[in-house]
């Protein structure tokens, strides 16, 4: 005895693919103040948990996307201080001739 239902064929669940458009939406959505990610999820159609990993990714991605902006500023400002310093070396080392 099989307590399997027997699946017609063609009637098979497919994972649902979202767009970034649609994601992006969703993700502002539960960024607007008093808005839960339940409801948004429910309202979407989609599973809290995957709205969740939406927002995760999306927070990670803005985050990178700041350290990123950091780092290079700060390697800026570093390239920027050592031209300096050897400018300033040459200029003692010139005048000392």
């Amino acid at each position: 005895m099989s307590t399997i239902p027997d699946q017609q064929g063609g009637t098979r669940r497919r994972r649902r693919i979202h767009s970034d458009e649609f994601k992006a939406n969703a993700v502002a959505s539960c960024m607007q103040p008093g808005m839960s990610m339940a409801a948004v999820a429910m309202v979407q159609g989609v599973n809290a948990n995957l709205l969740r990993r939406w927002v995760r990714d999306a927070e990670m991605n803005s985050a990178t996307t700041v350290v990123s902006a950091t780092t290079t500023e700060m390697m800026v400002n570093a390239s920027r201080e050592a031209r300096k310093s050897c400018v300033r070396a040459f200029n003692t080392v010139r005048g000392a001739q």
